[in-house]
């Protein structure tokens, strides 16, 4: 199946439908329906003027919007995807066009192309949003009543057109709940020949949560929440604490973030955590939530840990594959195993280990953010504090004051992939660094380390040689591979830092020196 990566694909289309949302009031709604007739049988029925758009034409989708908030209750939908192509050529194109009133359904359009230059049977009944049109509520227990899309006279693929009623508040088709005719399995496209999509999106619950159309290899979320109350509820350990800001990367200002323990009611946007402490060794969760009217754009995940009032970053964003845009009523989960010491790691889109973490106060930030850089959650690790350990393939060898270290990469590299690293101790007063990158914490003009930013991968040769760097030492030598290039900054053969109250120099040196 390739669901998620069609949802990564989406964002050229939801991108084109974000600039028209309808969400924060009716605006003209109701005159987008004529007024209802009246149901013999005491309800109200919806009924539709003819539409003059053209279904080739941009006006049939110009007031298109990807969410809407129903005027008939406090909901606001919205769809995770408005535009996609299936494998065999099929272009889809979705969005609302107007909202649940009194006087009608919420009402969603749309077009269905062949984008081939031959003719192509499409098989439309494998769609979702095409043929596939019943949209059952997804997880949390016990199956909840689903979303209809149900076709309307204008809907060229309709075969079926059912008759809408509202009662007891709620639109809904009469008849049975059998979608099988109302669409046809297959349509036969010219080249580049669009077809009208028009349905009315109706439920009788509208139950909060994440609905599903899912069709043969494609799906599209439907998000459901409250309209009144779109963020979090309940209470954060870390209520009325103050953090400093996270510095951004290469770049001179900080980041702005919306806290999980700073928002409320009306945040539309945050990250959640399963716990804000967790015991170490652990599995921490983290869901973060669109409840904006727009897709948001995605940054990555990130792991900082608090020490001294500065922000460390940890781990990096997870890799650009996880980071699609989500469409409003969307969510994302990050996964992390966390352990105090190594660990082997875990393999899959939804497993991240983070190995060597000390305790402390650690944020989770996700690059999404209706009106900021991203959202973020503290949470408190309780576990003892890193030690700095060697790689499994490092060997030392000590002669008086020096202890050179050599690991296997350089045992196995070619002589001219062979590289050395020297790490010795320096004053505080002694020459400094030539540069530190803005976001990398600092005293003085010194780069500050903490043990969990030295234990990361990339870090492995500065962590071979602070592994034997002591009191009686006067100097670490690392002979690696390339990766000797990790303990300098690019363009420089030195780096000054400080590590647990403790100046060093690290420089990169020639094999022969």
């Amino acid at each position: 199946m390739r669901r998620r990566a069609l949802l990564s694909a989406l964002a050229t289309g939801t991108a084109a439908l974000s600039g028209c949302s309808v969400l924060g009031g009716p605006r003209d709604e109701q005159s987008a329906a004529t007024p209802a007739a009246d149901d013999p049988d005491g309800g109200s029925r919806a009924t539709d003027g003819d539409p003059d758009e053209s279904p080739a034409g941009d006006d049939w989708l110009a007031d298109a919007s990807p969410a809407i908030e129903l005027s008939t209750r406090p909901r606001a939908v919205g769809l995770h995807a408005t535009s996609f192509t299936t494998d065999d050529g099929a272009a889809v194109r979705l969005g609302f066009d107007r909202t649940a009133t009194a006087d009608g359904p919420a009402r969603l359009r749309g077009y269905l192309a062949n984008a081939n230059d031959f003719e192509n049977t499409v098989r439309t009944g494998r769609i979702p949003g095409v043929g596939v049109v019943l949209a059952p509520r997804s997880g949390e227990g016990s199956p909840h009543k689903p979303i209809y899309l149900v076709p309307t006279e204008h809907n060229d693929l309709a075969e079926t057109v059912p008759e809408i009623v509202r009662e007891d508040g709620y639109w809904f088709f009469q008849g049975r709940t059998d979608t099988d005719p109302w669409m046809p399995e297959t349509h036969r496209m010219d080249p580049g020949e669009r077809a009208r999509l028009e349905y009315y999106v109706v439920s009788s619950a509208w139950k909060p949560g994440t609905y599903e159309l899912s069709g043969h290899e494609e799906a599209v979320g439907i998000g459901v929440w409250d309209a009144t109350s779109p963020g979090p509820d309940g209470d954060s350990r870390f209520d009325g604490r103050s953090v400093p800001p996270i510095p951004r990367r290469f770049r001179e200002d900080d980041a702005t973030i919306q806290w999980y323990h700073e928002s409320d009611a009306d945040t539309r946007a945050f990250v959640r955590p399963a716990t804000e402490r967790l015991e170490l060794d652990g599995r921490l969760e983290f869901e973060f939530v669109n409840h904006s009217r727009e897709p948001l754009e995605c940054g990555g995940w990130s792991l900082y840990k608090l020490v001294d009032g500065q922000w460390f970053r940890v781990e990096p964003e997870r890799s650009a594959i996880d980071c699609s845009p989500l469409g409003p009523g969307e969510r994302s989960q990050w996964t992390i195993r966390a352990f105090n010491g190594g660990t082997i790691p875990c393999y899959g889109r939804e497993c991240f280990t983070a190995d060597y973490l000390g305790g402390g106060t650690y944020a989770v930030a996700a690059g999404f953010g209706p009106n900021t850089d991203g959202s973020g959650a503290l949470v408190e690790l309780v576990g003892d504090p890193v030690e700095i350990v060697p790689t499994d393939d490092a060997a030392a060898e000590r002669d008086g004051g020096t202890v050179t270290v050599t690991t296997e990469r350089y045992r196995e590299a070619d002589p001219s992939f062979r590289g050395r690293v020297v790490l010795t101790p320096v004053d505080d007063e002694s020459e400094q660094r030539s540069s530190t990158p803005r976001s990398s914490p600092t005293h003085g003009d010194h780069e500050l380390l903490i043990a969990e930013v030295i234990m990361r991968s990339q870090n492995r040769t500065l962590r071979n040689g602070l592994a034997y760097a002591g009191d009686d030492v006067d100097r670490v030598v690392v002979r690696t591979g390339v990766a000797a290039r990790d303990a300098t900054d690019p363009g420089e053969d030195r780096r000054r830092f400080r590590f647990r109250g403790r100046a060093y120099e690290v420089r990169q040196v020639s094999d022969e020196d």
